[in-house]
Order: C-alpha cells, then sequence, then structure tokens
C-alpha cells in the first residue's frame, strides 16, 4: 500500500522535526508583537515560484531549496553575494535538485519560490556568525514575503501544512517557524501546521 506523504515525512530517519511554530503559541499564546521585514518580491507573480503545484491534495507543502553551486560560462564562480532571483544558472541546478526529491512526486500540493539566496562561494568564506547576518537578509525577506503569500493566498488555513527545507533553506524555515508562526499577525495559522523539517542546518543557540 501507498504510504501517504504525511506518514513519509513522519517516518524519515533523516528528517529532523522541528515543532518551533507549537513551541510559540505554548510560550505566548498571542504571539509576539515583533515587527517582521518582509521584501518587494511579487509572489503574486508565477515566475517567482520554482514549483506551484495545486494537485488537489490534502496537504501543503512549502519547500525551501538549499544553497545551489553554479558557475559562470567559464567555469568560475560568479561575483555575487546574492544570487539574482531570475538567474538561469540558479534556476537550472535548484530545478533539477527539486526534481530529485522524492516528496516532489508524492501526496501534497508543492510550493517552492524562488529567493535570492547567498551565493554558494560567498557562503563558503563566512563564518557562522557572518552566514546568519547574510542569511537573515535579503533570503530570509525573500522567504518571509512567499511565505506570507502562502499563508494567505494559497493555503488560507484551510489544509495542514509542512515545511521543508534543506541547508540554507532549512535555516530560513526555521526562521518562518519561530519568527513568523509566533508572531501575532500568523499565529493563527499554526493549527495547520503539522512541522517544519529542517534538513541539513543545525541553529546557534
Amino acid at each position: 500500500m501507498k504510504k501517504t506523504l504525511i506518514t513519509r515525512l513522519l517516518t524519515g530517519a533523516l528528517s529532523l522535526v522541528i515543532l518551533l511554530g507549537l513551541a510559540a503559541c505554548t510560550s505566548n499564546p498571542k504571539g509576539n508583537t515583533e515587527a517582521l521585514t518582509l521584501s518587494d518580491t511579487d509572489y503574486a507573480d508565477m515566475s517567482r515560484w520554482m514549483a506551484y503545484e495545486d494537485k488537489g491534495m490534502d496537504v501543503d507543502i512549502f519547500f525551501v531549496y538549499p544553497t545551489v553551486a553554479f558557475f559562470d560560462e567559464n567555469g568560475n564562480p560568479h561575483d555575487y553575494d546574492y544570487v539574482p532571483i531570475d538567474d538561469p544558472g540558479m534556476l537550472n541546478v535548484a530545478r533539477a535538485w527539486l526534481g530529485r526529491v522524492e516528496f516532489a512526486a508524492v501526496e501534497g500540493n508543492v510550493y517552492a519560490p524562488l529567493y535570492r539566496q547567498l551565493y554558494f562561494g560567498k557562503l563558503a568564506t563566512l563564518s557562522r556568525a557572518d552566514f546568519e547576518a547574510y542569511t537573515y537578509a535579503v533570503p530570509r525577506d525573500d522567504v518571509f514575503v512567499a511565505f506570507d503569500y502562502f499563508l494567505t493566498n494559497i493555503n488560507k488555513n484551510e489544509r495542514p501544512f509542512i515545511l521543508v527545507g534543506h541547508s540554507q533553506g532549512a535555516s530560513l524555515l526555521a526562521e518562518c517557524a519561530s519568527l513568523m508562526l509566533g508572531n501575532e499577525k500568523y499565529i493563527k495559522y499554526n493549527k495547520n501546521h503539522i512541522a517544519t523539517y529542517a534538513v541539513g542546518y543545525t541553529s546557534s543557540g
């Protein structure tokens, strides 16, 4: 018998489940009032999504892809701090990566926003503190506004949802689960938040 998506994820031996949103609800049922910074990237524009798949399923997956490695036409690293959201090299590698992820083809509606991630060549030069300083700026602002669009225009608190990310994407999803789902504006969505799977990243605290 084919496993459901939820069963696959909840029994995955390599998945790290972080119930940060639930913890935020428990510590402050009304949510915190911290101001959140969202970028002006327009996620109503479908070209801003790597995957936007309404399959009519009973659960949504919000997925943030990891740091991807790609080079210029001469095989050299780009001189990027943040990767342009429409860079063709990034798009090709990120889409290929998503295509290899098992849950992208199982029982769930998959939504994966493009975002201006910290370039892998820059990332390699940074300390942990500097990595977080860079990532919790432009990349987080993009992912926050994409998550806002997902919650308010796609999920609408009508279905359970799971957050899944890897590496740089995992660090950003941990921020979504803690800061956004712990915020008074978004805390109502926790009733449908099943879990956050942040793989390949550990918190510094």
